[in-house]
Parts: structure tokens; sequence; C-alpha cells
């Protein structure tokens, strides 16, 4: 075990490992995709047969039906989001302070700390909501002209543009600054609920405190998690793309199958970067406030001592 506060690093190499040995942290992500993705199918068929049915009674009933229908799947998106993100987390703890996670505690965690991790969850999203308020009003508001635009499509004029609101892109930027900022001063709040069991308001409490006297360090290390390596992803994803398309024009056949082979590793990599994502922030708040976590060198070491000793007593006796 050591209480040594880690380099982000060393944080980042051994989180790594902490996944790469225990990749049954993966199990609560791939559970949440599926259990989602039967979701969003079933309200997108409820959806269509909403849209089908209500555009006819004019837009303000169109978007009031479908905003509810977007209300209540966002609702249980979140429901679904939390619980597994609470197994998620729990098993990311495990791993660290043991060495080992075992899928089957993830159900534990997720039972535990639902309604701490949904409320959270909850919270976040609103005031993300309030954040991006402005877009999505003008958003709204241009999709609303251009439904109306289209309903009324003359002979002289088939193709309608409507010029959408120039401000659009400001306040959709100045939305994701203050959304960043926003997980920023609330980074170790789910960390801090599951590896010190404390309530919603406990836990914002802690990392509050735990991001005022390690604010350098926090901000590096949450620059380099959410902004570097999602960068370098979305780099390195590009030139793969890139080297794709070109493949496609020699070949389409080829540059189809290769085309479907880099989503399936995109897909994989995002999976995998959430997981280490929430590794890397748990790790890090335990090495920030001193907890236990386990020391592969020494169990390495140990391991290695128990072998030679074991060689030595075998060959005393065969000898």
């Amino acid at each position: 075990m050591t209480q040594n506060v880690e380099s982000i690093t060393d944080t980042l190499k051994k989180g790594y490992r902490n996944l790469r040995n225990n990749t049954s942290i993966l199990s609560p992500i791939l559970i949440e995709i599926i259990v989602a993705l039967v979701v969003a199918i079933v309200f997108g068929m409820i959806a269509g047969v909403v849209a089908v049915m209500t555009l006819s009674m004019g837009t303000n009933v169109f978007l009031t039906v479908y905003g509810i229908l977007v209300f209540i799947i966002v609702l249980i998106i979140l429901l679904i989001s939390a619980y597994f993100t609470a197994g998620l987390t729990g098993l990311a703890r495990d791993a660290i302070a043991n060495g080992t996670a075992n899928w089957n505690d993830m159900w534990a965690y997720g039972k535990k700390y639902f309604a701490r991790f949904f409320w959270f969850t909850l919270i976040i999203a609103v005031i993300s909501a309030l954040f991006q308020a402005p877009y999505l009003y003008s958003y709204m508001n241009y999709m609303t002209a251009l439904i109306d635009s289209i309903g009324s499509l003359s002979t002289t004029s088939p193709y309608p543009y409507i010029q959408p609101n120039p401000m659009m892109s400001v306040y959709s930027l100045i939305g994701k600054i203050l959304t960043y900022v926003l997980s920023f001063v609330t980074l170790f709040v789910t960390a801090a609920i599951i590896v010190d069991d404390l309530s919603l308001v406990d836990g914002f409490k802690k990392s509050f405190s735990v991001l005022k006297e390690n604010f350098v360090k926090v901000l590096c290390f949450f620059l380099v998690i959410q902004i570097v390596i999602p960068i370098l992803i979305g780099v390195l994803f590009g030139i793969l793309l890139f080297i794709v398309l070109l493949l496609t024009a020699l070949s389409p056949i080829i540059g189809i199958i290769l085309m479907l082979i880099l989503i399936l590793i995109l897909i994989v990599l995002l999976i995998f970067f959430i997981a280490l994502t929430v590794v890397w922030t748990t790790r890090y708040y335990m090495s920030l406030t001193g907890k236990p976590i386990f020391d592969e060198t020494v169990k390495a070491n140990v391991d290695d001592a128990q072998i030679k000793n074991d060689n030595e007593e075998e060959n005393e006796l065969n000898g």
C-alpha cells in the first residue's frame, strides 16, 4: 500500500494498468449502452408515430408533445446512467484499492449509491441545460420557422431558406465553456461519494475542498483527461478516416469494410476511454486524499520472493 501523492503521469499509467488487469470495469458501460439503446429504439418508434399524428395539428402542438417525449427519455437515460455509473465507480475504487474488481459487485454499488448519483446527474444536467438555454431557445425558434415554411411551400419557392440566428454559435460556445467549468469544479464528487461513502452534499463539499487545496494539480489533471487526450484521439481518428477515404476512392468495397472496422474501433476506444476517465479520476482523488492504493510493485516483489523461496525449498528437498 502507498499513500504518496502520485504525479499525473503515474496516475495515467497506473490507472491504465488498473483497467487492463480488471476488464470487468468495462461491464457497467457495456450493459448501460445495451439498455440505453433498447430504450432509445422504443421511444424512437413512439416518437415517429406521435410526429405523424401531431404534425398536422400545428407546430406548437407538435413541439409540445415532442418536448414531453424528449423529457421522458432524458429522465430514463439519467436513471440508467446513475445506476451504472455508480457501479463503474465502485469497481474502479476496488481495482485501485485492492488490485482486483469483481463485476458482480457492480450491482451492489449501483443499488447503494443509485439515488445519490441520480440526483448528482440530474443537478449537473439541469445546470448544463441552463447554460445551453440561449442556444436551445434560438434553435427552437429556427426550427419552428423552418417547419412553418415547409408547411407553406409554394411553386415559386419550393426550397425556402431560413436564416438562423447568427448568435447561435456564440451561445453554443459560451454554453460549452461553462459546462467545462462545471465539470471541473465537480470533478471529484462521484469519487468522493464512493470512496468516502459520503452523502451528495458532503460529496460536493469534499470535492470543493480537494480542488481548493490542489487547484493547480487538479486543473492540469482535468486539462489532460478532458481536453488533451480527447483532442489526440480526435486527431488520430481524423488521420485514420482520411486514409480510409483515400482507399475508398481506389476500391469502394474495401473502403466500406475499412469504414465499418474504423467505426467499431472508435466505439471500443470510446468505451475504454470512458472507463479510463473514471479510473483516473477516482485514483487521483484517492491519491490526493491519502487513501490506501494497491501497489502492484510490492505484490510483484512478494510474488518473486515467494517463487524464489519455493524453488530453494524444492532444491533442498531434491538435494
